[in-house]
């Protein structure tokens, strides 16, 4: 009997018709397995192993997509980069796609959170394709930090302040380097750098040189104001580093697909959304092309 509603549950979650009861079967389903482990098969073609309880496994399970438009994105650019820098790997989903979509595409999956690292090394693992993996904290300086890590909620930990979701908070002493610390600038040709680090996104970006960050095509990062905060920073602080200076800036609407111009000199900053950044060497133009792509797999 519970492996019958477990199965309309998902089938409902995944299919079912009214956004609201769709919600409410996900909900159940992911609330009635929690800490169960499932391999998912992803909608851009690579399996994925999920520990349902965090958002992060609860989206790719059920749905086969994490962050819809994000990841269309990634699939439309990854051909076009010779490697792929992922801070705040997690447990490996855009690395995953990454690589999936870029086979020749050296990766760099990196997370200051041992258990992340090894996770995404299985994941990766799982679809046949290396990497570098590297367990560090990525900031504007040499030392060591505090890292919190919720028990339940992976995906908000945080070297900025202690989560309020997620249950228990466990602490970890995580060493911490520049980026071009950790990899060979030099060595890199036509990169795109992925930042999602809870906050964190300022420190990792201010240690980053102009001569560096040419090296890079893209970059996309999460920008919610509140976490960059907690941090002592701001979205402005970010938008005023002088190689991001030198990058079209551009709003990821998830809900609604598309791209929305960042001006910085009209203070629009977002104040929480995952953002593009595209060198000014490639031009504008580039963001009406991956605006007009094929839509969504969902």
């Amino acid at each position: 009997m519970k492996s019958l509603l477990n199965d309309f549950l998902l089938f409902y979650a995944r299919r079912g018709p009214g956004r609201s009861m769709r919600s409410s079967a996900f909900r159940k389903f992911c609330r009635r397995n929690r800490g169960k482990a499932f391999v998912a098969d992803t909608g851009y073609g690579f399996r994925f192993r999920t520990v349902l309880g965090d958002a992060v496994d609860n989206q790719i399970y059920v749905n086969g997509v994490f962050e819809p438009e994000t990841s269309r994105l990634f699939s439309a650019i990854a051909g076009e980069c010779a490697s792929f820098i992922d801070i705040g790997c997690n447990i490996g989903y855009f690395s995953c796609l990454f690589g999936r979509r870029n086979p020749d595409a050296r990766i760099f999956c990196i997370d200051a959170n041992p258990k992340m690292v090894e996770r995404t090394r299985e994941n990766m693992g799982l679809n046949g394709r290396d990497a570098e993996f590297l367990n560090f904290g990525v900031s504007n300086r040499k030392g060591s930090l505090k890292l919190f890590i919720p028990k339940g909620r992976h995906s908000l930990s945080s070297f900025a302040y202690r989560p309020e979701k997620g249950g228990e908070i466990e602490e970890i002493a995580v060493e911490i380097k520049r980026l071009g610390e950790l990899i060979s600038f030099e060595e890199l040709d036509s990169a795109c750098l992925k930042v999602d680090t809870e906050g964190f996104e300022f420190n990792v970006f201010s240690g980053i040189e102009p001569k560096e960050a040419e090296r890079l095509k893209y970059v996309i990062f999460e920008c919610n104001e509140s976490n960059i905060q907690k941090a002592g920073q701001s979205a402005e602080a970010i938008f005023s580093i002088s190689w991001v200076k030198n990058f079209h800036a551009y709003e990821i609407q998830e809900n609604s697909g598309g791209l929305i111009p960042i001006r910085s000199e009209m203070g629009n900053y977002p104040t929480n959304a995952n953002i593009l950044l595209i060198n000014s060497k490639i031009g504008e133009s580039k963001a009406s092309e991956l605006s007009c792509l094929p839509g969504r797999l969902f």
